[in-house]
């Protein structure tokens, strides 16, 4: 709860209860409060009241106005007020007549919601604006009562307010409420309940004046509300608690009961009560919260029943059927035995000092006499039919160490179907000591008996065979036939502790350990009996096990640490057919000591703060609730939902959010401590998962693709709700849609087929670089060789020294060639700076004499000259600088290469003398190197005029 405090409590049908606070509207499931405010779309987070409309959505009335939430409305979705009307707005002053129409009250006015439930419209009532409106509720044929400070008003719309009740209800009213219900097909009968500063009233209505109304319980003045119930009892709160009216011989209602803060009540006042579709009954305090009176719940009582302390310490039956209660105290005195009688139980003074054992801790004998252990041996008093005269009786005898029992503090005390006492002593040595009634002796279970040296005695218990069941810290021992037998079922260490025995209507033994949780022995005949193991593993609130016992029905019921948990036998220890009851359904405290079954099949759970009742014939179990959906968010961020949840839904992931928690919850205003949750996901696992307490699920990486997520609640006697679920589709990221896949294909083989045209015209292209190699040794060197050999020819002849001279120039010019070649397809040149390098100095040897501007600054030094390009530029550089030093007669000279875009651009420039480009030309350089240039898919151009000089320009690609 936001707060302690709440202006409406409403149920719903679908067992949801909604509360009103000034700190957002509350949805409670019976697991957990959600709350709702501005930022879920409500006008203000001060919620006044709240009603479930007739055709569908919820009516919201706060602070500044009323809005409407339609059918289908999600959180978030924005409820604006009908009106911008000023008014302070009554908590119950929202009512919706049975055709739909809606009428809403202020202090001093009452309007109706317009067909659209858009706008506030007037309406004709009328009244003395000096007196305010308290309440108003709506009756079945159209009419309204209308609560005021001055008395009760009738009201329908169109027509004058007129006065009921006459001088019965004159002042401070407070609550009205209308019950109705079906006395015969198509005849219904209605009657109001008005609560108000001069008592409680009934108005039964039978229009207009058959109208009768009458003062209820006259004796209780005061009441805050009044609650008319299924059962047809009337509960009435006030500023002194809650009162249970039942008619009496002659029909006038009167109290039965009162519930009060000795009841558990949080405080005496109660503003609220309402009744949930379940029977429960919900109030609400100012500033001490919501509470709960469960239908079929405990029973507690307390110190201020006169349990004193109210630490429980054993529980049993007197001959008679009175229920007798041993309590513990941080001192002991003679006053620990208590005797229950007229609903209070009485303390009677034993005259000893009690002793700090439990659970078997006192009895009344089969022939009356009453025998009380305590820490100065075991008094045995004489018979008496009425344990309240035990005082003025003394004691029959003590038995102590004295007196042949062996020990002074007596731990526990039972007897057995024969009128035997078996007695647990405490002291330098734990005894176990049983005392022969016929002859009065006693006899000790000592380690010659096979009984182990030491053991305390923590319980004893009797078959109907005549087996003993007996209890130890680190032993279950059965005694059968005089023959003892040490059974060992526990982990070694620590010890288990044996806190109770329990055999069953079945013959089934029960072990309630302290440590280690439940034992149960199905055949404890058998000479190795078997013993399987109930944990929390296998439903079981806790390990620590305190007390047993069982009902009429068969169920067992162990008290733990954190409650009382009954068992169904029948079912499979697996099946975990566990249900917990916890302080939620009236047990006064969690950590259970004693258990006990009277005559009537009442069960008794004593703790260390009180001492609990439980009819378990009035059982209110049911089958599983309906769950519902009630949170859903995607990386952090909530999918809206609707107001109350959702049994099923459809929701669509995009690639990035993938991530999904899932909050669920049995809707269910009963303790649900008992329900357990399985859930699956469809698409990964058929299987539905361990049944678990978890209210929440979340999947980090949910796959691509379609799935569904389903829930279901399991109660404690195995029986499944219809499950939720979700249908979720996880979107595939672009790059794995059909379309996208589709086009990547399409665009692989696109790049496959260019790859491969251009791995093609790569291979021509290397193919034609051999081949024009191959030209060029071919044409070049083999021409030179072959000149090389005739002039060698000739000079063997005829020695001529310009033939021989002929001869070294050709192998010069040969060698030269060759270095060209072999520099040009070396992959260490492919970058620029090497050509340059190489460029620069032949111009600077063939031009030594002429003044030689190289500017190939702007080029960067890294830049990738491609092996087919580099030859051929480098001999058409050749050819120009060579037709400049041959023809040009220039005494400068300026070579520049730059890059224009891609390509590079070389220009050789002189100042000579010029030549007319437009006549034939006889040499071979100009047209070889236009022909080098047009082979690289590049440019020449030759700009020249006689007396002007030259210059050259080739523009070549290089990609």
């Amino acid at each position: 709860m936001p707060t302690t405090s709440a202006n409406c409590l409403t149920p719903d049908s679908n067992g949801l209860l909604w509360i009103c606070t000034n700190a957002g509207l509350v949805r409670f499931d019976g697991s957990r409060f959600h709350v709702f405010g501005p930022q879920e779309g409500l006008p203000s987070g001060r919620v006044l009241g709240f009603v479930i409309s007739r055709r569908g959505g919820y009516w919201v009335t706060t602070d500044v106005g009323v809005c409407r939430l339609p059918p289908g409305s999600k959180v978030g979705d924005k409820c604006e007020p009908l009106s911008s009307e000023k008014g302070e707005y009554l908590t119950e002053g929202l009512v919706e007549l049975e055709d739909g129409t809606t009428f809403i009250a202020t202090r001093d006015r009452v309007f109706r919601a317009s067909a659209a439930g858009h706008v506030l419209e007037p309406t004709t009532f009328q009244y003395d604006p000096h007196f305010r409106l308290v309440t108003m509720a709506a009756l079945r044929d159209g009419r309204m009562l209308i609560g005021t400070e001055t008395g009760l008003l009738v009201w329908r719309n169109g027509e004058k307010p007129q006065r009921a009740g006459g001088n019965q209800l004159r002042e401070g009213l407070r609550h009205i409420r209308i019950a109705s219900h079906e006395s015969a097909p198509g005849v219904w009968e209605e009657s109001a309940w008005i609560s108000g500063a001069e008592g409680l009233f009934r108005m039964t209505l039978r229009g207009g004046a058959n109208d009768r109304l009458e003062r209820v319980a006259p004796e209780l003045a005061d009441p805050l509300c009044a609650v008319p119930r299924r059962d047809g009892s009337v509960w009435m709160s006030s500023a002194l608690g809650i009162s249970q009216l039942a008619p009496d011989a002659n029909g006038r209602l009167h109290e039965t009961r009162r519930y009060t803060i000795r009841e558990g009540l949080p405080a005496s006042a109660v503003d609220d009560l309402v009744e949930d579709s379940q029977g429960n009954l919900w109030g609400v305090t100012d500033g001490s919260g919501l509470f709960r009176l469960a239908r079929g719940g405990f029973t507690t009582y307390t110190g201020e029943d006169g349990l004193g302390s109210a630490r429980i310490s054993s529980v049993f039956e007197d001959l008679q059927g009175r229920l007798c209660v041993t309590v513990s105290t941080k001192r002991s005195d003679a006053t620990n035995f208590r005797v229950f009688e007229r609903g209070r139980f009485q303390a009677v003074n034993l005259g000893h000092r009690s002793g700090w054992g439990w659970n078997q801790f006192g009895f009344q004998a089969h022939d009356g006499e009453w025998w009380f252990p305590s820490g100065e041996g075991l008094y045995r008093f004489p018979a008496t039919s009425n344990p309240t005269d035990l005082p003025v009786r003394h004691p029959v005898a003590l038995y102590n160490a004295a007196s042949g029992l062996g020990g002074a503090e007596v731990f526990r005390a039972f007897e057995d179907s024969r009128g035997n006492v078996w007695i647990s002593t405490l002291g330098r040595e734990c005894q176990l000591v049983r005392w022969e009634r016929k002859t009065g002796t006693f006899h000790r279970i000592s380690d010659e008996d096979g009984w182990p040296r030491g053991e305390i005695v923590s319980v004893i218990r009797e078959s109907s065979s005549g087996t003993f069941w007996i209890g130890t810290f680190r032993y279950v021992i059965r005694i059968r036939n005089g023959k003892v037998d040490v059974l060992s079922p526990f982990p070694e260490e620590p010890p288990s502790y044996v806190r109770d025995l329990l055999l069953d209507h079945s013959g089934r033994v029960w072990v309630a350990t302290a440590r280690n949780g439940l034992y149960r022995c199905d055949d404890g005949d058998a000479a190795a009996p078997v013993f399987r193991n109930y944990t929390a593993r296998q439903g079981l609130s806790a390990d620590s096990v305190r007390c047993l016992t069982e009902d009429n029905s068969g169920f067992v019921y162990a008290g733990t640490i954190r409650g009382v948990d009954r068992i169904d036998p029948r079912a499979a220890i697996t099946d975990r057919s566990i249900r917990h009851f916890t302080p939620a359904d009236g047990l006064p405290d969690s950590e259970q000591n004693v258990a006990y079954r009277d005559r009537r099949g009442h069960l008794w759970f004593g703790s260390l703060n009180g001492l609990s009742e439980l009819d378990p014939s009035v059982d209110t179990s049911a089958t599983p609730p309906q769950i519902y959906i009630t949170r859903i968010r995607s990386r952090g961020v909530d999918i809206p939902l609707p107001w109350e949840g959702v049994r099923q839904m459809a929701v669509s992931l995009a690639p990035d959010r993938n991530q999904l928690e899932i909050e669920y919850a049995g809707i269910d205003l009963r303790s649900v401590a008992s329900l357990r949750y399985q859930y699956r996901l469809t698409g990964i696992s058929s299987d539905w998962s361990e049944p678990t307490e978890q209210l929440s699920v979340n999947y980090t990486t949910l796959p691509v693709g379609r799935l569904g997520f389903e829930a279901r609640a399991v109660g404690a006697d195995g029986q499944v709700s219809p499950a939720v679920s979700l249908a979720i589709s996880v979107q595939a990221p672009v790059w794995r849609r059909g379309w996208f896949l589709s086009l990547a294909g399409l665009l692989a083989v696109a790049a496959g087929s260019l790859l491969y045209n251009y791995r093609v015209r790569h291979l021509i292209a290397m193919e034609r670089l051999r081949t024009r190699i191959a030209t060029d040794l071919h044409d070049d060197i083999g021409a030179s060789l072959t000149q090389i050999s005739i002039l060698s020819e000739l000079a063997r002849r005829n020695l001529s020294r310009d033939t021989l001279s002929d001869v070294a120039d050709l192998a010069r010019q040969l060698v030269e060639d060759m270095s060209d070649i072999v520099w040009a397809v070396n992959p260490r040149h492919d970058r620029f700076d090497a050509l340059a390098h190489r460029m620069r100095r032949f111009a600077s040897d063939m031009l030594a004499d002429r003044d030689l501007e190289f500017d190939a600054l702007s080029l960067p030094a890294d830049l990738k000259i491609p092996l087919e390009y580099r030859r051929p530029l480098f001999l058409i550089f050749k050819e120009a600088v060579n037709n400049v030093a041959r023809h040009s007669g220039a005494t400068a000279v300026l070579v520049r290469l730059a890059l224009k875009g891609s390509a590079l651009k070389l220009m050789v420039q002189d100042n000579g003398g010029g030549f007319d480009t437009s006549a034939r030309l006889d040499g071979e350089g100009i047209g070889s190197v236009r022909k080098r240039v047009r082979d690289l898919g590049g440019s020449a151009e030759w700009k020249s005029d006689p007396g002007h000089g030259t210059c050259f320009e080739a523009t070549l690609p290089l990609g």
